[in-house]
Formats: structure tokens, C-alpha cells, sequence
């Protein structure tokens, strides 16, 4: 089974370092305040969710949220 995984920010994300295939996307869903920008399927192992996770407080922890 393929699960998709989309992230939205009001910052600007980048692709990170290639652990995981992020792709660039501009969906806009009725609803949400900001904008999908990455796209990334099937985190299927352990490391690949870490990765995700350590992706995620990279681009938060500067903006003190």
C-alpha cells in the first residue's frame, strides 16, 4: 500500500539532505492556511519516519513556535 505524506508551512521548506525523496508540490486545499509545498511517499521504515521527524524540527526550532 502507498501512503502520501504532505506538508504545509507558511516558511519556505527546502528539499532537505536526499534521505528522503521530497517532491515539490503547490496544492492548495480549501480550508488549510498555508500552502502543501512537499509531497513524500511510503515512509515505510523506522529511520525514514525518524528522518521525517528530524526534518520537521529542523525547519521549526529557529521560530521558537
Amino acid at each position: 500500500m502507498t501512503h502520501y505524506y504532505y506538508i504545509a508551512s507558511d516558511k519556505k521548506l527546502g528539499l532537505g539532505n536526499g534521505t528522503l525523496d521530497f517532491v515539490p508540490t503547490d496544492y492548495s486545499i480549501p480550508g488549510f492556511d498555508y500552502p502543501v509545498q512537499l509531497e513524500v511517499l511510503s515512509l515505510e521504515k523506522d529511520w525514514e519516519l525518524m528522518a521525517l521527524l528530524q526534518y520537521i524540527r529542523n525547519h521549526t526550532v529557529p521560530h521558537n513556535y
